[in-house]
């Protein structure tokens, strides 16, 4: 069900292409919809483990430089940061590992999927149809 949510507006993307209503994709649907993909795979079927956060902010870096958009990639990275050092314990912040817990950071990782599925049915009516036959 997640998936599903999270796909249908590219989906909806292409049956307007296919039905010639639409010209092309809308780039930070795509860049979204991939950036997302990661987070519901390992929020709902698995645990968070940091080589899946990986492509998560690879794609989030990617739409906030397309659309200006940085809230999603600067909570994810900040997410990812504190994945990656609970697990490796490199830099040994002893002193901040009670900060912030893995159910706090399960949180982060929540506010960019939900922030990133209300950006993803936000898309203008209008432009679409500006691109559909009269």
């Amino acid at each position: 069900v997640s998936y599903a949510i999270i796909l249908f507006p590219m989906m909806r993307q292409t049956y307007q292409l296919i039905r010639k209503q639409r010209m092309q994709y809308d780039v930070g649907v795509v860049l979204l919809t991939f950036g997302l993909t990661p987070i519901v795979f390992c929020f709902f079927n698995t645990q968070m483990h940091e080589r899946y956060a990986h492509p998560c902010v690879l794609f989030l870096a990617a739409y906030a430089l397309y659309k200006g958009d940085f809230i999603p990639y600067i909570v994810a990275s900040i997410a990812n940061f504190w994945v990656m050092e609970k697990g490796l314990l490199l830099l040994n912040l002893h002193r901040l590992y009670d900060l912030i817990t893995l159910g706090q950071l399960a949180v982060f990782f929540l506010f960019v999927l939900l922030w990133g599925t209300v950006q993803l049915y936000r898309t203008p009516v209008k432009e679409v149809r500006e691109m559909s036959p009269v």
